[in-house]
């Protein structure tokens, strides 16, 4: 699921991240560094493995006599090691990043997770002002707060042929159910987890489209839905379908640089609200954590400036700090500051409408096409 949803990879290979100024430490910070360096491990558990080079060597470097042990699964498999380990006794994990939602869907009730905000602790992290909409994107619905989304794009719903479609046709979602277009979209199935789950769950909630607007999509477009992102994504470039809905960006962009005429079309092309997503862009601090002062210490570092520049830069996501550069990244997915958004990266957002309410509508909006 985060592969699908992730923007792609390729970034230049990040500079190791320097010390913390001395200006920006707290009271205890140095006894902090050295507790972590006594404790001399931080143990990572990953879910994003474009990842793994921008937290090692930098944060080792930043800090002498430190090591980041990484355990890198896919979202789910990772989420069920941490509770086969608890479930064993053995405490491994002491800074998760990238479960998301499944955060505090399963992780939180199984009590793996500790409160995260006691151990943000740097001033230029818990400064709001440094972050978009001025403030910290928790995503907990109720206490205890686990769950920081760091990360936020403007995910892509509509992908299209560069030769074959005039991308300014596409000012509303109404669009695409022009007579036009039927017989000629590829969507990814959304019926099954993957890219397109929160975009869905954005227009179902907009009060100008709602599930009546994705019953027509799928009743009356006879839109061709396939799970193979490669082959929908050969079928746009080759023009057999001109339109495509909720492909894997980051394929998208290997297709584009293979020379495909393929392109997405920002979501902040439509008057309709669009939606800023973490793409698995979260942080967590584990329940029993092994390393706790060294958990603590890789936290703040992750998410200072300084951190958070080497991750934007070696992932190609926007971080959702304000107080970085965004160059080098697809303007078309980087949030805009004082920009109007629906948050789709919130416990709250996702329990409002279920993937089984949607699944069974599209299930009986195709099978009612003609």
């Amino acid at each position: 699921m985060v592969a699908g949803c992730q923007p792609p990879t390729g970034a230049p290979p990040p500079q190791p991240a320097p010390q913390l100024p001395a200006s920006d430490k707290l009271p205890g910070w140095d006894a902090l560094v050295e507790a972590a360096k006594r404790e001399g491990e931080v143990s990572l558990y990953l879910a994003i493995p474009a990842a793994r080079d921008v937290l090692t060597t930098p944060f080792e470097t930043a800090y002498p006599g430190m090591k980041v042990s990484q355990t890198i699964a896919p979202n789910v498999d990772l989420v069920a090691r941490i509770l086969a380990e608890r479930e064993a006794g053995k405490y491994l994990s002491d800074v998760i990043i990238g479960p998301a939602s499944q955060s505090v869907l399963v992780l939180k009730p199984a009590r793996a997770l500790e409160p995260l905000g006691p151990s943000l602790v740097l001033p230029e992290v818990v400064d709001t002002s440094k972050w978009l909409d001025n403030r910290l994107w928790w995503i907990d619905a109720t206490e205890p707060i686990t769950t920081l989304s760091f990360q936020g794009y403007v995910a892509p719903s509509l992908s299209y042929n560069t030769q074959m479609v005039d991308p300014r046709e596409f000012t509303s979602f109404m669009d695409l159910l022009n007579p036009k277009w039927r017989g000629q979209i590829v969507s990814n199935d959304i019926r099954r987890p993957g890219s397109g789950s929160t975009q869905v769950r954005v227009i179902w909630q907009h009060p100008d489209l709602g599930p009546r607007y994705i019953e027509r999509l799928f009743s009356e477009m006879d839109i061709q839905v396939s799970s193979d992102h490669r082959q929908m994504i050969d079928w746009l470039g080759q023009g057999r379908y001109p339109l495509g809905l909720w492909l894997s960006s980051s394929q998208m962009r290997v297709a584009a640089e293979d020379g495909l005429p393929v392109k997405d079309l920002s979501a902040k092309a439509f008057r309709e609200s669009a939606g800023v997503t973490q793409g698995g862009g979260t942080v967590n601090l584990a329940a029993n954590a092994v390393h706790p002062n060294a958990a603590k210490l890789f936290i703040n570092w992750f998410l200072s400036r300084e951190g958070q520049m080497l991750w934007q830069r070696e992932v190609e996501t926007p971080s959702l700090r304000i107080d970085i550069p965004k160059d080098g990244l697809e303007p078309g997915i980087v949030p805009e500051v004082g920009a109007q958004y629906i948050d789709s990266t919130t416990e709250a957002f996702n329990a409002l409408v279920s993937m089984d309410e949607i699944r069974d509508l599209v299930d009986r909006a195709l099978a009612r096409r003609g």
